[in-house]
């Protein structure tokens, strides 16, 4: 009571009206309506929304990965998550990966990288690990990178930033807001390395697609 007479005085000595001083009080959580204390203030932050969908395998590899193919996901290096990719075919049209990552201003220099991999054991956190067998008792820590894919998200999330020369105005892709991004949607090619067979000409490893996935990312803004 002392504080909304010491306002209320306060706001006399200003020239300010009765409503005026009790919208204050309200805002200060005080008077006689639900007032509302008034927290932290709030800021916008970039959030990157990653969905994939429809791995398959390609090539002799067959229609889906052997037991224990794991799917990472990192931003320029950085880990987000992963999935076990299907091992039958009718477990492709329901398998589906989400994941979001918090991103700065920088949001333009930085890559989605994909890592398809044959792991014999997986780090839960904790100190716990899964271990997967194969053919007997004997396990190890050996993994084993398939196919990998690398997306700058300036060419996938910028408007006529993607090197086909039709962008609007030079230098404007660095300035942009999350509200003046597209939403990235295309089948992404997983790329490996295949060792020559004995005999074949050139004698060589050859970059070839060893997979693919359907990849959607948006940029959004999150108030926290």
């Amino acid at each position: 009571m002392a504080l909304e007479v010491e306002a209320a005085a306060a706001a006399g000595g200003a020239g300010e009206s009765e409503e005026l001083v009790e919208q204050k009080l309200l805002l200060q959580g005080k008077g006689k309506g639900k007032g509302k204390m008034l927290g932290w203030p709030v800021s916008p932050r970039r959030v990157l929304q990653i969905a994939l969908t429809k791995p398959e395998m390609s090539g002799y590899e067959g229609p889906a990965w052997s037991r224990f193919f794991l799917l990472d996901v990192f931003i320029s290096g950085d880990w987000v998550g992963f999935e076990a990719l299907p091992v039958r075919r009718r477990d492709i049209p329901g398998w589906e990966m989400t994941c979001t990552r918090a991103v700065g201003w920088d949001w333009q220099r930085l890559c989605l990288e994909l890592v398809a991999q044959r792991c014999d054991s997986v780090g839960l956190g904790g100190g716990k690990v899964l271990v997967f067998r194969q053919g007997g008792p004997h396990t190890s820590d050996h993994t084993a990178v398939t196919g990998r894919a690398r997306v700058p998200l300036l060419d996938a999330l910028a408007p006529g930033c993607d090197g086909d020369g039709d962008s609007d105005s030079e230098g404007g892709c660095e300035d942009l807001s999350p509200e003046g991004t597209r939403v990235f949607k295309r089948i992404v090619k997983l790329q490996g390395w295949r060792m020559p067979a004995p005999g074949e000409a050139g004698g060589e490893p050859r970059n070839v697609v060893l997979g693919e996935v359907s990849v959607v990312m948006r940029l959004t803004v999150d108030w926290w």
